[in-house]
């Protein structure tokens, strides 16, 4: 009998212990994960990939470049983001110097092909911007 009872009170403890690790697993938030681009551009139009941190997977097309009125004279700089997957939040930073003032755009729950663009208007000569993904 005291065997049986012994048995009994292993086999309630390894299910207590198996609630609670399922119930604590159950508390803890899964935080998404976010990839932030270096500052890039120059004097022309680029395309950057952002992919996912340490992966091949392509999150997006980032296209930082200047933009032209009828007549060819720059207007504006922007950065546009294209989703290429499903991501949670999409911010986009855009300026006419790499360490200067930037402006910025952001769109949440974007998918296939849904974009966010950043604008700078002036007559700047070069354009950089950078891009925080979070998927």
């Amino acid at each position: 009998m005291v065997k049986v009872a012994k048995i009994l009170k292993n086999k309630l403890m390894v299910a207590a212990m198996l609630v609670v690790m399922v119930l604590g697993t159950m508390a803890i938030p899964s935080h998404a994960e976010s990839v932030t681009t270096k500052v890039y551009g120059g004097n022309a139009a680029y395309n950057y990939y952002v992919r996912k941190s340490g992966k091949v997977d392509l999150l997006g097309i980032m296209r930082v470049a200047r933009e032209l009125d009828k007549n060819g004279k720059v207007i504006a700089v922007t950065n546009t983001f294209t989703a290429k997957t499903s991501c949670s939040k999409v911010t986009v930073w855009v300026s006419e110097k790499e360490d200067g003032k930037y402006n910025t755009a952001e769109k949440r729950k974007m998918v296939l092909n849904n974009t966010v663009t950043a604008r700078k208007d002036g007559k700047f000569s070069r354009s950089y911007g950078k891009a925080k993904v979070t998927y």
